[in-house]
């Protein structure tokens, strides 16, 4: 019954193994993690904002029906065919329990840091809305550096770093009251963002772009051409 345009619809399931699968809607694109490694997708700083006011709608709407995601990672949010970011893998803890006992590896158990709350960090549990903060040594647990954004008018820059960063800090705090509601964060990118157009308009503004920059180079080489044929006619 969950209904969201940033929701991944879910259909059903298969229990009979060894086919054991959830179905769900179809995203063409990938995920949001294929997404912004690709480096042949030209994405500007308006597909992340996008991105991210996507992701913040759709984890609003399941904490209004009080469900905790728990797994919240780039890998599992998946673009559709509109360039609209769909949240998947919430709900079902017992059906996604895995029964693999191998190790995860290094860079696995970063993964997990960079997304897992730090009060969920070394416990078996799924993450809750409700979290008791009494335990002082959530102060040591690890986190990624920030990054470095730098402010510039390129498509490639992001057009308010400091807040941007200011709000990643904020979602980072290790007391979970004084992190910002999916509600709140929804409304500061919004305000944030110089962007406010759909991603498919930002998709057609990219590509008649990449078709005037086309043109500007078939005239540059016409003209290269016209120069070679008129020495080749002196020449003659």
């Amino acid at each position: 019954e969950l209904d969201h345009p940033n929701l991944c619809k879910f259909f059903g399931g298969c229990v009979e193994t060894p086919n054991v699968a959830i179905i769900t809607e179809y995203c063409p694109k990938g995920s949001l993690n294929d997404v912004l490694l690709n480096e042949e997708i030209p994405l500007n700083w308006g597909f992340r904002f996008s991105f991210a006011t996507d992701i913040a709608r759709g984890m609003s709407y399941l904490h209004q029906h009080r469900i905790c995601h728990g797994r919240l990672k780039s890998v599992n949010c998946v673009i559709d065919d509109r360039w609209v970011c769909k949240i998947t893998d919430f709900c079902l803890p017992t059906y996604r329990r895995e029964d693999s006992t191998e190790v995860p590896s290094t860079y696995q158990q970063r993964l997990k840091e960079v997304y897992m709350p730090p009060e969920a960090q070394g416990s078996s549990q799924e993450p809750s809305l409700p979290w008791d903060v009494e335990d002082s040594s959530l102060e040591c647990a690890w986190c990624p550096p920030l990054p470095e954004l730098i402010t510039g008018k390129a498509d490639n820059t992001c057009p308010c770093p400091s807040e941007y960063v200011e709000l990643i800090r904020r979602c980072r705090s290790h007391n979970p009251i004084h992190r910002p509601t999916f509600e709140q964060i929804r409304k500061f990118v919004h305000r944030i963002n110089p962007h406010k157009v759909s991603p498919v308009d930002m998709m057609m503004s990219l590509m008649e772009k990449y078709s005037k920059h086309l043109e500007v180079l078939v005239a540059e080489r016409t003209q290269d051409l016209m120069h070679e044929k008129q020495k080749t006619d002196r020449l003659l």
